[in-house]
């Protein structure tokens, strides 16, 4: 039992979970709504015209009325009144595509810089683009034509923004440079902009500031000030931080501090008043708002979905009061992508989301756990693990030997219970794999396979693909080819075995271990004797050794070899010779699978265990349809789903992208799998100081295997 609560600790002390509040769902009218409900936020979409295609990061608010930019779309600006749900839209006739930059309205004109993507010789060119809303829907377009020295072409001017000053008069920025311009684009005068951006400001009413930041000595000094149209001059910079845009007809000064949506002190910065979290008004992850908004003069909310084609209205209202569901997270996501605010994976961060909107008894909140020392950290950690607080944790953190009954409970009962899941949804080799002593204390909603995929016509079949065969095709090169990239070097392969035999030569549930065989022997001496190369080559690879054969099979393989493959697996093993491995836990993870590392387990101490099932399970269900580089979906029917998804016809640098026969190769690898890797980072130690030791020939080939049986064997014990 202490080596359980020492385990615990150490376990622990990596965590860092994120405290915030989810979104109740909206409470009906009726007599119930008095007895149950409670103040929120209320999200719904509103969905933008056709014509403007999908929004752009451009835009403005003048009063209750948002200016927004599309792209793609037949217009190219909306302007949309929150009051009357009426929409303007503004369009120009160009050549060629045109990217909105930057817009800004001052009264009924609304002005809009445009550039041109660079071409073959790197310029770039600027148009202005400003219409009159009150005279008709179509506006002027007009190249930017500073004459001589002040030429856009001649000097390389950078235009990054536009402020409208009135309705004839606006000023473009370039760098720390501002150049006056009227609608015939004559340039009236040049103004030192003194660091400030007319992208980014908080307005209250009428009063409002801009973002500013400059150098002060070897300092760079960041806030806002404040801007005078009529006499062109600057406000003292206040050291007031912001990012975005922030708008309110209702005179506060609004901004996006931790993750919420806040009312501010404009002198100091200090919070007044958080209103809402953004993920706790968001539809969806790729709704999540956080750097624009407009609170109107009736108190409703908007914001754009940027590269999306809707905006976000957020109503105050009574919503229902649900029960709490505490989700601790062991900070970022191991590679992958994840979110730079809560350090969540998109996976777990957009379930989050979409539990929070859907469930009508239960939401989820993140908690952190800070600390500033050790001695705080331990005691810190001790009141968790005996006082509980935490109903779901995010286990990707978690080292192997901690996932047990002390700490979680098995989610088989929860499977078995469930009226829409059962044991026979999933690849059964991959449940299998998954248990651990008959138990089920966690589950991740896709993996992916760790692997070699090599020529067909050098691959001689899974029997005869031994250690020795690999070494004689390894010998046999065809001249001018490779074994693997130049950066894939011993200590890249070396990282590969050692995950590998996590899964080959580990009986977890015995806690055992034969590291001192033969056949790891012979991986290590194939990993030594390999035939590296530092030198950057275009040639054919004779293997194509991956982390992520979900993520790149396809056209990345084909363009590695140069001709079609097979999944040949490592050699001298039984099986598929590739194994199951978690998301996010190879090298190349940031640029291969999108879905990062996301396993979750429901702690003993949970007062509200049925609530966490449902979360999980949730989860578990969002695995289909989606492309198979975000994984491969643990449930049967998904893979198939995200299969069929991910059919294409289209070919990059000639080679197909993902056809029928990468679908059916793909398939037959997953179901013949059946061993998953442990990344148990203690024992993955072990294997790679013993093996770099025989590398630089400081031990024997039987020492180091008869070393590392040693001491994984005492680790492997002392787990039990």
């Amino acid at each position: 039992m202490t080596k359980k609560i020492i385990i615990l600790i150490l376990v622990l002390s990596i965590a860092l979970s994120f405290a915030a509040c989810g979104k109740p769902a909206e409470m009906p009218t009726g007599e119930s709504a008095e007895v149950d409900s409670v103040p929120g936020y209320i999200p719904s979409e509103i969905k933008i015209p056709a014509e403007l295609g999908i929004l752009e990061t451009a835009w403005d608010a003048q009063g209750d009325t948002l200016i927004l930019c599309g792209r793609g779309g037949s217009a190219l600006i909306g302007c949309y009144d929150t009051g009357t749900d009426a929409w303007t839209l503004l369009s120009c006739d160009t050549s060629s595509p045109m990217a909105p930059r930057a817009v800004s309205a001052a009264g009924s004109t609304v002005w809009a810089l445009l550039e041109q993507q660079p071409d073959a010789s790197g310029e770039r060119r600027y148009l202005l683009f400003f219409c009159d809303r009150a005279q008709g829907s179509s506006g002027a377009l007009l190249d930017i034509p500073f004459s001589g020295g002040e030429s856009s072409e001649a000097s390389g001017l950078y235009f990054s923004g536009v402020y409208a000053l009135d309705e004839n008069r606006a000023i473009l920025c370039a760098g720390e440079q501002g150049y006056i311009v009227d609608r015939e684009m004559n340039l009236l005068e040049k103004l030192e902009l003194q660091g400030c951006s007319f992208q980014s400001s908080l307005r209250a009413g009428s009063e409002r500031l801009f973002y500013a930041g400059r150098m002060e000595g070897q300092d760079y000094v960041s806030g806002c000030c404040s801007f005078d149209a009529e006499t062109l001059r600057f406000g003292s910079m206040r050291e007031l931080e912001f990012n975005g845009s922030f708008f309110s007809e209702r005179g506060r000064w609004l901004s996006s501090v931790d993750g919420a949506l806040c009312e501010i002190d404009p002198d100091t910065g200090a919070v007044k008043e958080r209103l809402f979290r953004w993920i706790d008004v968001a539809l969806s992850l790729d709704s999540k708002g956080g750097y624009a908004v407009l609170e109107n003069s009736a108190g409703d909310f908007f914001y754009p979905v940027m590269g999306g084609s809707s905006l976000i209205k957020v109503t105050p209202g009574l919503v229902k009061e649900r029960n709490t569901l505490v989700l601790g997270s062991f900070g970022p996501a191991p590679g992958g992508l994840c979110d730079p605010e809560t350090g969540l994976s998109r996976d777990l961060l957009n379930a989050v989301i979409r539990f929070n909107h859907t469930n009508p008894d239960y939401k989820v909140e993140l908690r952190r756990l800070d600390w500033d020392d050790e001695s705080q950290r331990d005691r810190l950690l001790v009141e968790l693990a005996t006082e509980g607080g935490v109903d779901i944790l995010d286990t990707a953190g978690l080292p192997a030997g901690s996932l047990d009954s002390g700490l979680l409970l098995d989610l088989l009962p929860y499977l078995d219970a469930d009226p829409d899941l059962s044991r026979e949804n999933f690849i059964q080799p991959l449940l299998n794999a998954m248990l651990q002593n008959g138990a089920l204390y966690e589950l991740t909603p896709r993996v992916t396979l760790l692997g070699f995929a090599g020529h067909p016509d050098r691959f001689s079949g899974r029997e005869a693909w031994t250690v020795e065969e690999a070494e004689r095709q390894m010998q046999d090169m065809p001249e001018g080819w490779q074994l693997f990239p130049a950066w894939e070097d011993r200590e890249f392969l070396l990282d590969m075995l050692a995950k590998m035999a996590s899964a080959e030569f580990v009986d977890w549930e015995a806690g055992s271990c034969s590291f001192d065989s033969e056949g790891y022997k012979s991986w290590l001496q194939l990993v030594k004797d390999a035939p590296y190369s530092t030198e950057y080559s275009e040639d054919p690879q004779l293997l194509y050794p991956c982390w992520d054969l979900a993520g790149n099979t396809g056209a990345t393989i084909r363009m590695a070899l140069q001709d079609d493959y097979v999944y040949c697996g490592f050699p001298g093993t039984g099986g598929s010779g590739c194994y199951f491995i978690p998301l996010g836990t190879g090298p190349d993870a940031y640029r291969s699978t999108l879905g990062a590392a996301t396993r979750l387990g429901i702690m003993a101490s949970s007062q509200h265990p049925d609530g966490a099932w449902q979360f999980v399970r949730l989860l578990l269900l969002s695995g289909g349809e989606s492309h198979i580089m975000n994984g491969i979906p643990v449930l049967k029917d998904s893979f198939e789903s995200a299969l069929e998804a991910s059919l294409s016809d289209q070919s990059v640098r000639g080679y197909d992208n993902f056809n029928a026969e990468d679908a059916a190769r793909l398939r037959a690898l997953v179901y013949g799998t059946d061993k998953l890797v442990r990344c148990d980072e203690a024992l993955l130690d072990i294997l790679k100081v013993e093996a770099r030791a025989y590398f630089a020939g400081q031990i024997s080939l039987d020492e180091a295997a008869s070393r590392t049986q040693s001491r994984a064997s005492l680790y492997l014990a002392e787990q039990r």
